[in-house]
């Protein structure tokens, strides 16, 4: 668990990881692992279809909406 918390941003080491899990408690950190596995997954797929990311499209979609 505590390999996988590093991999995913949510600790800096392996025992930074460790402390996070006695600080918060096996299950909040069993939870937010969860969380952060989907959100990795489905980057992934988006990837493997070719998904292109545009940056600052989100401006000019608030500028048509204000309009």
């Amino acid at each position: 668990m505590a390999d996988e918390m590093v991999r995913y941003g949510m600790a800096k080491s392996r025992s930074n990881a460790i402390n996070i899990m006695i600080e918060l408690g096996i299950q909040k950190v069993k939870q937010e692992l969860d969380f952060w596995k989907k959100i990795s997954e489905g980057v992934g797929e988006l990837k493997k279809n070719n998904y292109k990311m545009q940056h600052g499209g989100l401006s000019k979609i608030l500028e048509e909406e204000r309009q």
